[in-house]
């Protein structure tokens, strides 16, 4: 993604008053993880659903969410994160 991309993506989260994002993707370990932490570091309450990424090994895909949760989010499965969105009526 650009930089000039980035930003306009930002700011319409921010013009929609939106305060939670949900993270998936194909390297747990790179995009899925930058992507995460980015969105944390700008305030946003962040989940990764844990069962629809991945990466080279299952070792490596734990403990990239492991470190997610010790200081940035949460790690869900998809079915939580489906349970939460219904409850919050989303």
């Amino acid at each position: 993604m650009n930089l000039s991309m980035h930003w306009k993506s930002c700011q319409t989260l921010h013009t929609l008053k939106i305060e939670s994002v949900v993270v998936t993707g194909v390297t747990t370990d790179v995009c899925v993880g930058l992507g995460a932490r980015e969105a944390a570091d700008r305030g946003y309450q962040t989940i990764i659903a844990a069962d629809a990424c991945t990466t080279l090994s299952a070792e490596m895909h734990q403990a990239n969410l492991d470190a997610f949760c010790l200081a940035f989010g949460r790690v869900r499965s998809t079915e939580e994160i489906v349970q939460l969105m219904s409850a919050a009526d989303v």
